[in-house]
């Protein structure tokens, strides 16, 4: 992905101000369509490469399958979206959320319709 990234003209990559956690840091976004699959032509994904201007070393590539959608709405939404994608492995981990009461004991017995 950094080869890819690397070889997209400079005019591809728009200054975009991201709202992260309260504060609003600028970022250089390009997007890329590309095709998935070689036999699914007619399905294309959305490459959305996100760059810190003060070091373009650091690159951050997500991908979608809304191509009208325009990169600085894909890294916000996706920005927006994260800390739930977080959540749910930490409920599990964390808290037993995969662990219903109804496996305790009786409880199978007690529940069954």
């Amino acid at each position: 992905m950094t080869e890819m990234a690397g070889e997209l003209p400079t005019a591809v990559w728009k200054t975009v101000t991201v709202v992260i956690g309260g504060k609003s840091p600028e970022r250089q976004v390009a997007t890329l369509p590309v095709i998935g699959y070689p036999h699914q032509v007619a399905r294309r994904i959305l490459l959305v490469f996100v760059r810190d201007p003060a070091d373009p070393a650091t690159l951050t590539v997500f991908f979608t399958t809304d191509l009208p959608r325009i990169g600085a709405a894909v890294v916000q939404a996706t920005v927006l979206r994260w800390p739930i994608e977080v959540s749910f492995p930490d409920v599990t981990q964390y808290l037993g959320g995969e662990d219903p009461q109804s496996w305790v004991d009786l409880a199978p017995d007690r529940n069954v319709a």
